[in-house]
């Protein structure tokens, strides 16, 4: 009975784990080292104890390094002397959070230190606790399952404030994150306003009236971007998604586009600006301009394109078989016997090709179902008076001429006026 007693005193007085840290805490992804050292008595009843077997466990008195264990790997013993049992986990999980133990087993008894080590593996995240309005201060909270006391913020690496609590007025270079003292290497995401975005247009290729334009806008920020589209110079938002789509785009939408990404921390802005080219139309097969006047002896005729010297052709009618876009202007003709000569009103400007009415400002635009021509000058008696000018197209030449006052915005053939000219329906020919 009394050699127990003393067997009990002697364990109690000489076997011993120390634990530096009894609670530890550590982000996801980072390491900890679990510092302790052991002691034993040499001898036991005049016998040498020697130590055979040292390791640590969780639950279960199993070695953390054998093979079918979780943490294979990620388990390592730095011992640099005798007395050091310190544990080094990498790579924690939150599944590694237990309570962990140092047990060594002698030739004569084994051991195991008591409380443990308590491991507390955790996710770090910010939350914006008050935010927004037309400043960008925020107050930030770090969450984790750690003592408030053992946070760190940093604001683009470099420390700025302690505690669990920050407030910040965010600039647009700023990266704000929060971190466990001892672990800045693993801060959580950062926070930041948007960065400047990213605009692009698809398809690349060059614009047409009428296709499928879609507008997209790409930019970092955390916490995530909303986006709005603007046309420049127009309150009215367009989308308040990434993207922007034309089913079937219009001229008048040409112009200057702007996106703006905004969080809680902030907002910017990044623009692009397409150019939306009119459908080329069908080329015009023909078309003949006719001049007649009153004149005796009988008149000859020459036409001319205003703003040219040399004349276009000569003859009562003036016909072309291929009316292009070159060929757009004013036209008139002249008259001309032994008694003198009579120009006709310049009239008027036919257009081959659908042309934009913002790039062809001024232009006098005939109605497909008018036909005009000049009014004979009843006061002249004497020469031969001002020649009249008839048009004459194929009916696909009209249809053509619709195309054109529908790409039009704001010229429309009823706002020329003249008291040179009479309209007339047009037959079809």
């Amino acid at each position: 009975g009394s050699l127990r007693n003393v067997l009990i005193f002697e364990r109690k007085a000489n076997w011993d784990v120390t634990y530096t840290q009894l609670r530890m805490c550590g982000p996801k992804g980072s390491a900890v080292d679990m510092n302790c050292s052991y002691t034993y008595p040499a001898e036991v009843h005049g016998k040498e104890n020697i130590v055979q077997t040292k390791f640590w466990y969780v639950g279960r008195k199993e070695d953390l390094q054998r093979k079918s264990s979780s943490y294979e790997g990620r388990v390592h013993y730095d011992w640099h002397y005798d007395s050091d049992c310190t544990l080094r986990i990498t790579d924690l999980r939150v599944e590694d959070s237990a309570v962990y133990k140092f047990r060594f087993i002698t030739n004569l008894d084994k051991f195991s230190g008591e409380p443990g080590v308590t491991l507390t593996v955790t996710v770090i995240d910010i939350r914006i606790t008050s935010a927004g309005g037309s400043s960008t201060k925020a107050e930030l909270r770090c969450e984790s399952h750690c003592s408030p006391d053992d946070h760190v913020w940093l604001k683009n690496g470099q420390q700025v404030s302690e505690g669990i609590t920050y407030r910040h007025n965010f600039q647009p270079e700023d990266n704000i994150c929060c971190a466990l003292k001892g672990h800045e290497d693993h801060c959580s995401p950062s926070l930041y306003a948007p960065k400047l975005p990213s605009v692009s247009v698809s398809p690349s290729a060059e614009i047409v009236e009428g296709s499928s334009v879609n507008l997209t806008c790409n930019g970092e920020a955390n916490p995530a971007a909303t986006y709005t589209w603007f046309k420049v110079n127009d309150r009215d938002p367009l989308s308040q998604t990434p993207q922007l789509n034309f089913r079937s785009i219009r001229s008048s939408e040409s112009g200057q586009y702007s996106c703006t990404a905004t969080n809680a921390l902030g907002n910017t802005s990044s623009s692009i600006y397409i150019n939306v080219k009119c459908e080329r139309g069908n080329i015009v097969e023909g078309m003949t301009l006719t001049c007649s006047s009153d004149a005796n002896p009988a008149a000859t005729y020459t036409w001319y394109k205003e703003n040219e010297d040399s004349p276009n052709a000569s003859g009562q009618t003036f016909a072309t078989t291929d009316f292009r876009a070159e060929h757009s202007g004013n036209y008139y003709c002249e008259a001309q016997n032994t008694r003198g000569r009579q120009k006709s009103t310049s009239h008027p400007v036919f257009v081959a090709g659908k042309l934009c009415a913002s790039t062809y400002t001024g232009l006098i635009i005939l109605d497909f179902h008018q036909l005009v021509h000049t009014k004979t000058n009843r006061k002249q008696t004497n020469k031969q008076k001002t020649p009249n000018i008839a048009v004459v197209g194929k009916k696909h030449l009209s249809i053509f001429l619709f195309n054109l006052h529908i790409c039009s915005d704001f010229i429309h053939p009823n706002s020329f006026t003249s008291p040179d000219f009479e309209k007339l329906n047009m037959s079809d020919q």
